[in-house]
């Protein structure tokens, strides 16, 4: 027999006190006198026998009901096979999972409190000598060590919501690197075991070294979310013709019907949208809003969900733009359709430059250069052409009539090999709408739609990886994209004139020219998912500055790097919270960035009981933790004799009570 308290056996010296009271009884006797005591010898005689056995009957009573008592708090155990055959602690390994998920409510309150609360149970049936760890979601550098018994329960406590979640694999690797070389070791999972947790062939489990999984269930699986957000429209206008649109998601088994959907911009709502969402799908909303200036703006859009509340919000952040500038680069004669159409919008600058008066310092400024048919010009200009595109511009060359040898060996140089022209009526095929120039500009196009037509064309072959935008009817490619470094180089098979064709008298004109200085914007992503390693670009004002990002309520300090002339912000070993932060250059602010939740979470899918048991390889432990602790004890510390000892100490009380009541 073994104890687990064994300090409480020092109480033991209190079985002297009823010894002491039966050796020294100091009962005062009562003096009664007697005529005659002859007649009470004999009784006397016999009654002090009585009497003396009757006190050592008490004095044992007592004696046995606290050394009984004392037993019962130390915890007395006869210990199994396996404790016996062994004095190495056990190392406990608990993973709680308090992914965003575990905001569920089940019948003890939110998933997360009642897997704090079991693990705590189970703690708490290991002996004092086993070594503990905890894991959660956030990957804690504290949660890299062995912790005794009174630390790991107080860690427990101290969980608290995370906005992060790991699969499977991350999890597994991150325990078994604590059990490098250790024996006796248990591995407890306590989460809601969601889909997201990969349970599949990307995770291999080691044998010896499987996960104990106790599955925590909600009251319900109903949750709406704000799957993702976007703005369709490549660059925000000044004024109110802009749009974001929202994909709405819900996962429960109830209509989410005519609920309301804001929109607020710089913490002011400018917008309220109703909508319906039937159980299983997915409805997609197209939200109108105005810009009044170009400063950088944060947006949210929010809905009422409960008890599921972190997908409620999406964050994103966005700045109008103030102007794309395009040039056209001619022999001396401009082109009046060009001229025409960058005066749609006010975004665009457009402005034109013989080849005699051309000053190369100006390229750095444009989105859009338009090389239209040009004469000789310097192997200068072209390396400046060639660095312009590489640093991310675009560049549009126009064939014409009267074209230099060095255009010629310029377009070869970037992948165009140019033909002689063609002197053929040729049609348009439809274009590419999967190609970016053409992304939105028809919803859907007609199959009659009346497509352009050219009179006389080139015949331009390609010697690197291209795209293809527009064809000819006979197959020939007639606008085609190389990429070079960080920019392209369009080539058109005709002139823009209407002797070569009636392209610049076409609808698709208009959407063509427009969008090609816009394929020179390389914005940054409107919001970023947390979680994940974040690189976001910043302003070039930013580099060689102190930049943080701040809001109400945190502020980090974050890394810059340059890369390729582009200043780029880096979140190293930060996990920032989700919402719109102001970025600051020396204080200064110079634009903002937006950090959602990863929606992984909000499916509210979760493996069955089958298939955790099949993933995992062995029989799933369906008891409850409270089962389970009874069989830990029953394995850890053998058969527990505390109950039987703290019955024995009851009987003898009792016994005392009946011996000193009924013996008179």
């Amino acid at each position: 027999m073994q104890f687990l308290y064994p300090g409480f056996l020092y109480a033991l010296g209190l079985v002297s006190i009823p010894v002491l009271i039966h050796l020294f009884n100091f009962r005062r006797y009562k003096k009664i006198v007697f005529s005659d005591i002859r007649f009470l010898k004999e009784f006397t005689e016999q009654n002090k026998k009585q009497q003396t056995l009757k006190h050592i009957l008490v004095l044992l009573a007592r004696t046995l009901a606290i050394t009984a008592l004392v037993f019962a708090f130390a915890q007395p155990f006869i210990p199994s096979n396996q404790l016996q055959s062994s004095t190495l602690s056990n190392k406990i390994s608990i993973y709680i999972d308090n992914s965003p998920s575990m905001e569920a409510i089940a019948e003890k309150g939110s998933l997360l409190n009642t897997a704090k609360e079991e693990a705590l149970k189970l703690v708490k049936a290991f002996p004092d000598k086993d070594e503990f760890n905890l894991l959660t979601n956030d990957f804690e550098g504290k949660h890299q060590r062995w912790l005794k018994k009174k630390d790991i329960l107080k860690e427990i406590e101290l969980v608290s919501p995370s906005q992060t979640f790991r699969n499977a694999a991350e999890i597994q690797l991150r325990q078994q690197s604590l059990f490098t070389g250790q024996a006796n070791g248990y591995n407890f999972w306590l989460s809601d075991f969601q889909q997201n947790l990969k349970l599949d062939g990307s995770v291999t489990f080691d044998s010896t070294f499987l996960p104990k999984p106790f599955i925590l269930e909600a009251n319900q699986a109903q949750n709406i979310w704000i799957d993702s957000a976007w703005f369709p429209q490549p660059v925000l206008h000044l004024g109110s013709n802009n749009k974001i649109k929202v994909r709405i998601k819900n996962g429960g088994t109830s209509p989410w019907e005519n609920q309301p959907l804001v929109l607020k911009i710089d913490g002011i709502q400018k917008a309220l949208v109703n909508l319906t969402c039937n159980a299983g799908s997915s409805e997609t909303a197209e939200i109108n809003f105005s810009l009044s200036d170009y400063s950088p703006h944060g947006f949210e859009l929010l809905l009422t969900d409960f008890p599921i509340v972190f997908d409620d919000v999406y964050y994103l952040s966005a700045a109008a733009k103030k102007i794309l500038n395009v040039l056209l680069i001619h022999n001396g004669e401009g082109n009046k359709h060009l001229e025409t159409v960058f005066s749609l919008d006010s975004l665009y600058a457009f402005s034109d430059m013989p080849i005699g008066n051309l000053k190369s310092e100006l390229f750095a400024d444009q989105q859009l250069i338009i090389l239209q048919s040009p004469q000789e010009m310097s192997a200068t200009v072209y390396q400046e052409l060639e660095k312009f595109v590489r640093s991310g511009g675009v560049l549009l060359a126009v064939p014409g009539v009267k074209m230099g040898n060095s255009f010629q060996t310029f377009l070869q140089k970037v992948g165009f090999g140019l033909n002689q022209a063609q002197n053929s009526k040729q049609v348009f095929e439809k274009p590419s709408q999967r190609h970016p120039l053409m992304a939105n500009v028809f919803s859907k196009l007609p199959d009659l739609a009346a497509m352009p037509t050219v009179n006389s064309w080139y015949n331009f072959t390609l010697n690197k990886s291209h795209k293809t935008i527009i064809s000819l009817e006979n197959g020939q490619e007639w606008l085609s994209e190389v990429g070079l470094g960080k920019g392209s180089v369009y080539l058109m098979g005709s002139n823009l004139n209407l002797e070569s064709g009636n392209f610049v008298q076409n609808a698709l004109f208009v959407p063509v020219m427009l969008n090609l200085p816009i394929q020179a914007i390389q914005a940054a992503p409107a919001s970023f998912s947390i979680g994940k390693q974040i690189n976001f670009p910043l302003p070039s004002e930013a580099a060689g500055k102190v930049v943080q990002i701040k809001n109400e309520l945190a502020d980090y300090r974050v890394e810059t790097r340059l890369l390729n002339n582009q200043v780029f912000a880096t979140l190293n070993g930060i996990s920032p919270k989700a919402g719109i932060y102001r970025v600051l250059a020396d204080g200064n602010e110079i634009t903002k960035v937006a950090f959602n939740f990863p929606r992984q979470e909000s499916n509210m899918k979760f493996y069955a009981n089958e298939e955790i048991e099949a993933k995992l390889g062995e029989p799933l432990l369906v008891q409850t933790i409270d089962a389970y602790r009874n069989t830990i004890s029953a394995t850890g510390q053998g058969k527990a004799l505390w109950r039987y000892f703290l019955l024995l100490a009851l009987l003898m009380i009792l016994i005392e009570v009946l011996l000193l009541r009924l013996w008179k």
